[in-house]
């Protein structure tokens, strides 16, 4: 009997530590996108709630909090998953309400690539910049995985 409980209890309190810390991850991936999405909306000058073509080159590295080792993907944030993915923060910005990203294909900067690689990245100024008529937010040094529609075994229409 005490086997059982013991295991009840410790399985819930795992559970309930892996649910914290992807609540905390969420929290701080929001704060930031806020962040980035305001950077956006000054260097354009428009609205946040405007559409905008934006291509979000790398992934932001944040120390994680309190991450439980070998818990796959909880408590990790969106900002650096599949290396910086830019379709994946466009979606969380564009589904938490933080701003309107038209996701845009990195084959529409290839023509950018010396500016993109010498600019600083975010928050300094000047990572967020246009190559074309897209803006570039640079979060990380090299373009995620899905720069040019799939990487591995990812599911090709999570890609632009």
């Amino acid at each position: 009997m005490l086997i059982p409980a013991f295991s009840l209890l410790y399985g819930t309190a795992s559970s309930s530590r892996l649910f914290y810390t992807d609540y905390i991850s969420f929290n701080q991936d929001y704060r930031i996108s806020s962040l980035i999405a305001n950077d956006i909306s000054n260097y354009i000058d428009v609205p946040p709630y405007e559409p905008v073509k934006v291509y979000f080159y790398g992934a932001f590295t944040i120390d994680s909090v309190d991450k439980p080792k070998n818990h796959d993907m909880f408590g990790s944030s969106f900002l650096s998953w599949d290396a910086g993915n830019s379709a994946r923060i466009s979606a969380f910005m564009n589904v938490t309400g933080i701003a309107k990203i038209i996701p845009t294909p990195y084959s529409e900067l290839k023509s950018g690539l010396k500016q993109i690689n010498s600019a600083p990245t975010w928050p300094s100024k000047g990572s967020v910049f246009k190559v074309n008529d897209v803006v570039v937010v640079k979060l990380g040094l090299s373009p995620g995985n899905c720069i040019n529609g799939f990487y591995k075994n990812i599911d090709p229409t999570r890609c632009l």
